[in-house]
């Protein structure tokens, strides 16, 4: 048992790192090479003249991971993961940019939201890498450009583009570990061109993942019976059952001589359980896009998008509602560590319509509009049904996640070219997240609830001098659930040569509570009534609470520079979020509250070089001091420190190969029973990887090896299935 505070010393590693960069790359001088970005000024600019600290994975780094999904494709970038859900935590699939949650880290596709859960768990493992040409990620807040949920970064995925030759590519792979277990076979398929004035983008792909599972103990608790709020084994318990009535009561009572069976005699005090870390699953994803050049002025285009997902998953829930009742109280008994089941059918429809004019060379109007509709059908079923008192699997089924999001947003933007030096930006914007979902009403009826907000914004850009240019805007939203909300940002690049770009920047960021922190009414699994802030109930006391928005503030200095050669990005940050969400909780019920205050600094790096013509190598390294003002704990499941490298060397003109290694320092975790919380701290752990590619004339073989040394991961964050095996073969057609 150890509990971490925040560490001091990091600040000082961090200033000695970035003092040292220029000295370690002063001597080198090669030809520029530019890269291009777009999401962190919705203008088209050269990544040296972007003042954010902006991240760019493009479609042959992807290719070169032999990444299956978005999940696959961010592993070694400042985007961060732990491998699986752990034991003790919810984290499959979640992310965080800079110890910010998924929450917090606006996830676009194409510059447009998603419907999804309000954690974004699973999307990452939803889209697939094959669709995807760019990944764009701004680390730090965005507010001033975006809006909400834009508190510590934004991740855009840009789709493949048509182009101006017909290309198609088919991708067969298929892998798993050693055993046979966690099983993954991929059909993938692209086609892009163009015909005429039309330019088409299209893809399909299908994923089918086994299951990889542990063998864990489930140790049954049951109430003690006589004695109340408390908990035993069910061979220690003087709870009795009527098993015609299913009412219980304790041996002490005046009940007790009608309720001939022990709790003891109907469920074991443990029972062996195979608890998922990979759950089987299958997702199929179809997109469209096309692009229409009306005339020479105006472009139009169309974007469609459908995902079929169903997922099964099966653990040990902390507490399950059996279907025997207190013959005291009529309430439901609640039994603890009950194995349970979980099967999910989603589906999300996708369509985005715009149009682009440029009615002169200094003027650009862009518009956009999207519908995106995700529909959740999630059944949750004990695995100890007859145990529990139920006639049949079906009738356990737990508290329903079922539900529908609809997202709609509109936007308008502006782009004018002042002058040579100056630019402006100007845009409006109007999103709207509607939520059907049985958890709004303590009666499980279903219910609607819609959220909106409406804003525009502002921003210029200009190039004071030749060396020095300046990005500042601001924008305002107005919030149905938080208010209205002023976010700004300013920023500046000095070049000093092509290979040191001198950067600092000042940005707000927020994020207005959701539908499910405002209006969730209903129990928890553990029988406690789980209230949104706007809930009223006189019956627990409970009246309405103005949730405020999340608010963050980020000071960042950084460097970068590129090449022909070398591309390197170091920064330097400090970012304070007050008013951070969390959850509050009564003897009556759990609710939300405003009391958060969280401070986030550290350093970023990252840096490619082709050292040779045959040998290139990437490395990212990640420095993070977090903690809560309010305690002094370091926040959980964010590691201090993670580094990665990979190396890629070109053995013949066909054969090449790749080495990757990544390490994850201790994370801290807590467990909370009987009242108490205690804090533990969780492995540090470090995977390699190794691919092989070799290339025909038309076809690429690829063969692969993930966790080569078998790395053992701490099962409070998860489990790697072991040294895993791929290989798969990609098809090229003009």
């Amino acid at each position: 048992m150890k509990t971490t505070l925040r560490q001091p010393h990091i600040t000082a590693a961090i200033a000695g790192v970035l003092t040292t960069l220029p000295t370690m790359l002063y001597a080198q001088t090669f030809e520029l090479e530019s890269i291009q970005v777009t999401t962190a000024t919705q203008t088209e600019k050269e990544l040296k003249d972007v003042p954010a600290s902006v991240e760019v994975i493009d479609e042959h780094q992807i290719q070169k991971m032999a990444a299956v999904t978005l999940q696959d494709a961010l592993q070694y970038s400042g985007v961060f993961f732990n491998p699986a859900p752990g034991r003790y935590s919810n984290t499959n699939g979640q992310f965080s940019i800079r110890g910010v949650s998924s929450k917090g880290t606006l996830l676009l596709l194409n510059g447009r939201r998603i419907a999804s859960e309000f954690t974004k768990s699973y999307d990452a493992m939803r889209i697939p890498a094959s669709a995807i040409e760019r990944i764009e990620i701004i680390k730090g807040p965005m507010g001033g450009l975006y809006g909400s949920d834009a508190l510590g970064g934004v991740i855009n995925i840009i789709t493949k583009k048509p182009l101006e030759q017909i290309e198609t590519t088919l991708t067969l792979s298929h892998g798993a570990n050693g055993d046979g277990d966690g099983e993954r076979s991929l059909f993938e398929a692209d086609i892009r061109g163009t015909k005429g004035r039309t330019g088409f983008s299209a893809w399909i792909s299908a994923l089918k993942t086994g299951e990889y599972s542990e063998n864990e103990t489930a140790q049954i608790r049951v109430p003690k019976g006589s004695v109340a709020n408390t908990k035993s084994k069910p061979s220690q318990s003087d709870l009795r059952i009527d098993p015609n009535t299913l009412k219980a009561c304790g041996n002490g009572s005046s009940c007790a001589s009608n309720f001939s069976v022990p709790v003891g005699n109907l469920i074991q005090d443990q029972y062996d359980q195979s608890v998922y870390y990979r759950d089987p699953s299958e997702v199929i994803n179809l997109g469209v896009d096309l692009t229409h050049k009306l005339n020479n002025e105006l472009d139009l285009n169309l974007n469609l998008g459908f995902m079929h997902e169903i997922r099964d998953t099966q653990g040990i829930s902390q507490a399950y509602a059996s279907n025997y009742t207190s013959a005291q109280s009529g309430d439901s008994l609640t039994f603890f560590n009950i194995p349970y089941a979980e099967h999910l059918d989603n589906r999300r429809y996708e369509l985005g319509v715009g149009a682009n004019w440029h009615p002169n060379p200094q003027l650009e109007i862009d518009w956009k509009s999207s519908l995106s509709r995700y529909e959740k059908k999630d059944q949750i079923t004990s695995l100890l049904w007859e145990e529990l008192g139920y006639a049949a699997e079906e009738e356990s089924a737990s508290l329903s996640g079922d539900g529908t999001v609809n997202q709609y947003q509109h936007s308008l933007k502006s782009s004018w070219l002042v002058r040579p030096d100056s630019r402006l930006v100007t845009g409006a914007e109007y999103i709207e997240d509607s939520r059907e979902a049985a958890f709004f009403d303590a009666s499980g009826k279903m219910t609607t609830k819609t959220q909106d907000s409406s804003a525009v914004y502002a921003q210029h850009e200009w190039q004071i001098d030749p060396e020095l240019n300046l990005v500042y805007g601001l924008r305002y939203d107005d919030t149905s659930a938080a208010g209205d909300a002023t976010s700004g940002h300013i920023g500046g690049v000095y070049h000093f040569s092509p290979l040191f770009n001198l950067r600092m920047r000042y940005a707000q960021g927020f994020r207005a509570p959701d539908s499910q922190e405002n209006y969730i009414n209903r129990y928890n699994p553990q029988g406690k009534r789980f209230v949104g802030a706007q809930v009223v109930d006189a019956s627990i006391n409970k009246s309405a609470f103005d949730l405020e928005a999340e608010r963050s503030e980020n000071y960042e200095i950084g460097l970068n520079g590129q090449s022909r050669k070398l591309h390197y990005d170091a920064a330097l940050f400090y970012t304070e979020i007050d008013d951070s969400i969390v959850r509050y909780q009564t003897s009556d019920y759990i609710s939300f509250r405003n009391a958060s205050q969280v401070t986030l600094k550290g350093l970023d790096l990252n840096a490619q070089y082709q050292m040779t013509p045959k040998l290139n190598w990437n490395w990212n390294m990640s420095l993070l001091d977090s903690y809560n003002r309010d305690t002094g704990q370091k926040l959980e499941y964010t590691p201090d420190f993670r580094t990665s490298v990979a190396v890629n060397y070109q053995a013949t003109p066909r054969l090449s190969t790749s080495v990757a290694a990544q390490y994850v320092s201790e994370q801290n975790y807590s467990i909370t029973e009987n009242g108490q919380t205690v804090t533990y701290e969780a492995n540090g752990y470090t995977p390699v990887n190794i691919k092989f590619n070799y290339a025909l004339d038309r076809a690429d073989i690829f063969v692969g090896i993930d966790n080569l040394f078998e790395t053992e991961i701490d099962n409070a964050l998860g489990s790697d299935i072991g040294r895993y095996y791929y290989a798969g073969v990609r098809w090229f057609i003009q």
